[in-house]
């Protein structure tokens, strides 16, 4: 009986890594955490993307879910929408993420931090996906030199997406736009266990399959009495 649902459940992921990245990292345990009373606003979802240059752009805020604020009917508002991309020149553009310690108790040392990004197969894009340790002045040139002295001695953590167009077609001119539209779901989620990595939305069915192997456990002198006697 369980069986077809066993296998149901590896084939649709089967079909969900084909358009999937995902990164696990710790925060290190030497790490400096920059504190951040606020906590992320979700009635503003202040997640615009700020243009760095040609090739690089940034989103200051994005939400961060944990054990416990994990909310499944939210995951589909985690959209990142991209429009300035051009299919004719077709270059490797990347996005950064910072990575805010929100209320300054999202994350700590040696926490882990889980990224998937996902996108429908309808968008022809090579997806790459990382994170990166970056000083803030590497990223804001209109500081004062005092107050770049001073950052230069932080580091922010950034989710770094690249992505690049990969189609072709036989009618570019028709096809292709300096405004390729590009949308793709980004998920940023600290785990919940220091030690092992299990994805917070595991952790409900984790907990299923163990009160079942703690009745199968209880059920067994009953069944062998049965069986044998």
């Amino acid at each position: 009986m369980i069986l077809p649902y066993v296998l149901g459940i590896f084939h649709i992921l089967g079909l969900c890594l084909a358009n999937t990245e995902t990164i696990v990292f710790k925060v290190p345990y030497y790490y400096n955490i920059k504190p951040h009373a606020s906590y992320y606003d979700e009635t503003i979802r202040n997640n615009d993307i700020i243009h760095l240059n040609e090739t690089h752009s940034l989103i200051k805020d994005y939400p961060i879910q944990t054990i416990k604020t994990l909310d499944k009917d939210k995951l589909t508002k985690y959209v990142i929408q991209v429009d300035d991309y051009s299919s004719i020149e077709r270059p490797e553009k990347t996005l950064l993420v910072k990575i805010n310690n929100y209320g300054d108790e999202t994350f700590e040392s040696n926490d882990f931090i889980n990224v998937k990004l996902c996108w429908p197969t309808i968008y022809p894009f090579d997806f790459k996906l990382d994170y990166l340790f970056i000083k803030p002045t590497d990223l804001q040139t209109h500081k004062s030199e005092e107050q770049n002295n001073e950052l230069d001695k932080e580091l922010d953590i950034y989710i770094a997406i690249s992505y690049k167009f990969f189609a072709h077609s036989y009618n570019p001119e028709k096809y292709y736009s300096d405004h390729e539209p590009l949308e793709f779901h980004l998920f940023i989620n600290k785990l919940a266990n220091k030690w092992i990595p299990i994805p917070n939305e595991l952790y409900q069915f984790l907990m299923y399959f163990v009160d079942l192997l703690i009745l199968g456990y209880n059920l067994i002198p009953y069944l062998y009495d049965y069986i044998f006697q």
